[in-house]
């Protein structure tokens, strides 16, 4: 899965927690065999044969991967020159980080009445978590490409009723949707024509779209 930062993870329990924890260690090990695959191909063939073949939308991400593979690469570098253990998340959060989006408040998630060490690391590895957030729309670039994320932010009242206080909108490369134990078909309802459900799951389809 090719995923760019800024994350945003919609949801609130310990799966929206699970799901921002690991997308940025997984960011890591997505982007650094790219740069050790790239430098053996340059040695091997040349700069200019390698990005030959890339659209102009491939070279801007592949250079983007690139850039942070390499300051991964020299922050495991300095570390390992002082005897620590590298630190990567001022890298993460400088590039976009993850925000785990919840549409009501954190003391309501299902993963705030938990015990402290269900949440408390997430937060302190440096995981955002923005409350009181409806999604509303996703913002994409000219590749189809998510871009932004805009939401509702609710404002609860004495009596526990919300309405919507402003909208906001976070920088959103990649979204990821971490909410409910059940299957979430509702994009079924809403585009009928494209997606269809076979019981309570989408309807699966193979290469061919049979």
């Amino acid at each position: 899965l090719t995923v760019r930062l800024p994350f945003v993870v919609i949801g609130g329990g310990l799966t929206a927690i699970d799901t921002a924890t690991e997308s940025l260690a997984y960011y890591i090990v997505h982007i650094e065999p790219l740069l050790r695959r790239y430098e053996a191909l340059v040695d091997e063939i040349g700069e200019t044969a390698v990005r030959a073949s890339w659209t102009p939308d491939e070279a801007v991400i592949a250079t983007e991967f690139l850039a942070h593979a390499r300051a991964i690469q020299k922050e495991r570098e300095n570390a390992a020159n002082e005897g620590r253990k590298p630190q990567f998340i001022d890298l993460l959060n400088q590039w976009g980080g993850v925000t785990v989006a919840y549409r009501r408040r954190i003391i309501d998630s299902p993963s705030y009445p938990l015990p402290p060490d269900a949440i408390t690391p997430a937060l302190e590895e440096g995981i955002r978590f923005a409350e009181c957030l409806v999604p509303e729309e996703v913002e994409i670039d000219a590749h189809g490409a998510a871009t932004a994320i805009r939401f509702a932010k609710q404002r609860f009242d004495d009596a526990g009723v919300a309405s919507t206080a402003e909208m906001v909108t976070l920088p959103a490369r990649t979204v990821l949707v971490a909410a409910g134990t059940q299957p979430n078909t509702v994009l079924a309802r809403e585009d009928e024509h494209n997606v269809h459900i076979d019981g309570r799951y989408f309807q699966a389809l193979d290469e061919q779209g049979n």
